[in-house]
């Protein structure tokens, strides 16, 4: 199994993945908080903003990130190797479920989401939609049935 080297080799996968679920993805946009997420998505089909902080490593640091997003975002994911994805699951998928955060497993050609991010209805979004305004507005221009 290959194995990548840095967090920016893991970008194209999770960004294929966000696309996949019909995501704009901005990479490192700085958010509302000042904070730099790796991967930032919108998916008009349910309205919704993705954040995924990627790491090699850095446990606690990811999930202290990506706790931070949830205030600002719908879902808000950590996405590490796949090997460390696994590991990570079976030590803190209680402290990750009680507090939100989806976990992403990413290889080379794939992702696969290991844990589930929870949904904050409450996410406070307006900056976020007025950065998304002109790409949310041309997707909505875009004939229902021509949308995957």
């Amino acid at each position: 199994m290959i194995e990548f080297k840095r967090e920016s080799e893991m970008e194209l996968p999770v960004r294929n993945w966000l696309e996949e679920k019909g995501c704009i993805v901005h990479r490192q946009s700085t958010f509302i908080n000042g904070s730099v997420p790796d991967l930032l998505g919108y998916a008009l089909c349910s309205d919704s903003f993705y954040v995924v902080e990627l790491k090699m490593s850095r446990y606690t640091n990811a999930l202290m990130q990506a706790k931070s997003y949830r205030y600002y975002c719908h879902s808000s994911f950590i996405a590490f190797p796949s090997k460390r994805a696994e590991n990570i699951y079976r030590k803190h998928q209680p402290a990750l479920s009680k507090v939100g955060i989806g976990l992403l497993a990413v290889d080379p050609g794939s992702v696969s989401c290991v844990l589930t991010a929870g949904y904050n209805n409450n996410a406070k979004c307006e900056k976020l939609y007025r950065r998304f305004k002109r790409e949310i507005r041309a997707m909505k221009e875009i004939p229902r049935l021509k949308r995957n």
